[in-house]
């Protein structure tokens, strides 16, 4: 009898504890929240590892999970007060970490420099890459990009898209007026240096003080083309800044310093007459966008109604007026 009374009381026990895990599993997946959170400071893995076994034994978060390679550490949480915790912990251990789980920004940027299609993708993958960028989408037709970050981090992708060669200017940033001035002084100067570089050669110096001045001319030209060609290489993507790159040191190595600072001259003059006449259809289409209205006339049961465009959905029946 007393066998029998104590496996019985043992299965009692255990349905009642597997009821009371099953509960509380329950109860937790009905209440925990995923919170976000980006660590600096992390310079290995086991600093990393280090992070999430500090976070176990913590009440009320579970399945801390820190990526490495993006500083990013996610944990599951049941109140939004345990957040403090996380933070106090981490901090504790000598990292720096900041809350992302603030709602999604999405910024506009105008970008200065691209002269192609592939530029555009450039500039993408590179903004894509970022570990506070959630989406990324660049339209070489009008020259933007449309960035959506965790929390505001307009300046960190003005700075990244400066990394790559190009110009990263907030859609309502009106301080973009000396642009096309600007673009004219890296030709000048260049220039300047080949026709020094030629003085040179015609006098009875030595070549290599006009191989120096024709240097000096492929830096200042191709500075931007040189950055783009290896951001566009890491990128796995190839286009006419890898091939004028190749071009120019080729032009380098078997002495003929001159070509290189010709070719990289004519294709920097050819880049500035380009992005002046994208420049301009780029203006033509912005004012044909201007002209969009706000509202539609929809079909609907009821008879038309004029509704927001951004709640118009893909299968409404609009009613297009004459003109």
């Amino acid at each position: 009898m007393n066998k029998s009374s104590d496996v019985c009381c043992t299965n009692t026990c255990q349905n009642t504890n597997n009821e009371k895990v099953s509960k509380n599993i329950t109860n937790e997946s009905d209440t925990l929240q995923k919170f976000t959170f980006q660590v600096n400071g992390i310079d290995c893995s086991s600093c990393a590892t280090t992070i999430e076994k500090a976070l176990l034994p913590l009440d009320d978060v579970y399945n801390p999970k820190v990526n490495f390679s993006t500083g990013k550490l996610t944990a599951e949480v049941s109140t939004t007060d345990t957040t403090n915790q996380i933070v106090k912990t981490v901090e504790k251990l000598g990292y720096g970490i900041q809350n992302t789980q603030s709602q999604s920004t999405q910024t506009t940027f105008i970008i200065k420099g691209m002269d192609c299609g592939n530029c555009a993708k450039t500039v993408e993958k590179h903004v894509l890459n970022l570990p506070y960028v959630k989406d990324a989408q660049v339209n070489f037709s009008t020259g933007k990009l449309q960035a959506t970050t965790e929390g505001q981090n307009e300046k960190n992708i003005i700075k990244e898209v400066a990394k790559i060669g190009y110009t990263a200017i907030l859609q309502n940033n009106k301080t973009d007026n000396d642009q096309k001035i600007r673009l004219f002084i890296k030709p000048i100067i260049s220039a300047a240096f080949i026709l020094l570089g030629l003085l040179m050669s015609i006098t009875l110096l030595p070549i290599e003080i006009a191989n120096i001045l024709y240097t000096v001319a492929i830096l200042v030209s191709g500075l931007k083309p040189f950055k783009s060609a290896f951001y566009s290489l890491k990128s796995k993507s190839l286009d006419m800044n890898v091939l004028m790159t190749v071009a120019v040191i080729g032009a380098m190595l078997i002495g003929e310093f001159f070509e290189g600072a010709i070719v990289i001259f004519l294709f920097t003059i050819g880049t500035l007459l380009q992005t002046i006449s994208i420049d301009k259809t780029r203006n033509s289409i912005q004012s044909l966008m201007e002209l969009t209205p706000n509202t539609a006339n929809l079909y609907t049961q009821k008879g038309i109604i004029s509704k927001d465009l951004h709640e118009i959905h893909v299968g409404d029946i609009i009613l297009v007026k004459p003109g």
